[in-house]
């Protein structure tokens, strides 16, 4: 979408116009398009205490392909992503003029047993949050504090909620802040997380609590992370436009077998919908005593045709 005012104040002289008059200046987002990389720069690594998530997060950016550095404060990262396969180096913070710029920071707090540790999370931001380039990411993990047998870890564990959440209102510049709670137990299932989470697909995440817990049941022995959702039905709602044909374009790009809804009156709209995506569409009134049915039979249909009756 052309956008007037985003593209008048990302210009040279509307941007002078808009500091001059104190008005609000967002940033061009970046957007996920087929072959880039998780993230498109270099993720600095840090942690305080002894940070429990070293070597899950190694194993984690060798798969993404990413390049990371050690901050100070950590610099134990360089034996354990040595030892995983990566090549790292130490990161020296801006103030010294040997710092470079940022497009992740991964900070470790796992390992934080009390308030009397966290100097060096106010260190590692300090240093680092200046070098965070727009539309940056930052991510910090951190073990639940409900199971927390000890009081001091369990108040400095919630404590992290309020400090990520203070770092997305500060940061800005499109830089988006998480929090992860990895469960003891659930260190090998934090990927899928950090993959979303550092990449263009998180553009309008930011300020959230997210809980991984350990694995229940099965899982396969490898995962498609270009095509997620190859192999699965999905069905949205209200598809014929906005936000609606927007998810259903990225369920497509992911691999989904998607089936666009919407009511008889969008018909027009609809067609060109399966036109666009190459999907199935049903027009419907999903308040109709028989839509129900309609919907089942639609989800249990081979793909024959883009039009379910």
């Amino acid at each position: 979408m052309n956008d007037l005012y985003l593209n008048l104040v990302n210009s040279g002289f509307g941007a002078r116009i808009a500091r001059a008059l104190g008005l609000p200046m967002p940033v061009f987002l970046e957007r996920h398009r087929d072959g880039d990389p998780v993230i498109n720069g270099v993720v600095l690594v840090g942690g305080g205490g002894n940070p429990e998530l070293q070597k899950a997060l190694a194993l984690t950016f060798k798969s993404m392909a990413t390049r990371t550095m050690a901050h100070a404060g950590l610099p134990q990262w360089i034996t354990t992503a040595n030892e995983a396969g990566l090549t790292v180096g130490n990161w020296v913070d801006a103030d010294q003029q040997s710092g470079g710029k940022l497009k992740g920071l991964v900070f470790d707090a796992t390992g934080i047993e009390d308030s009397t540790q966290s100097d060096s999370l106010y260190q590692f931001f300090h240093d680092a949050a200046r070098s965070v380039l727009p539309c940056g990411r930052v991510v910090v993990l951190g073990r639940p504090p409900e199971p927390c047998n000890n009081p001091k870890k369990a108040t400095i564990q919630r404590a992290l909620e309020g400090l990520t959440r203070s770092l997305g209102k500060e940061l800005g510049r499109a830089i988006t802040v998480q929090l992860v709670y990895v469960a003891e137990g659930a260190e090998n299932q934090i990927e899928s997380t950090l993959r979303f989470l550092l990449s263009p697909r998180s553009a309008y995440v930011s300020g959230q609590v997210i809980r991984i817990t350990p694995q229940i049941g099965s899982h396969p022995d490898s995962v498609d992370w270009v095509r997620p959702l190859s192999g699965k039905k999905v069905l949205v709602t209200g598809a014929s436009r906005g936000i609606g044909a927007a998810i259903a374009e990225v369920m497509v790009r992911d691999g989904a077998l998607v089936t666009c809804l919407d009511v008889p009156q969008a018909q027009a709209a609809l067609d060109e919908i399966a036109v666009k995506l190459d999907c199935r569409v049903i027009a419907l009134d999903i308040g109709a005593a028989e839509a129900p049915q309609q919907l089942v039979d639609a989800a249990r249909a081979r793909r024959v045709g883009r039009y379910c009756t």
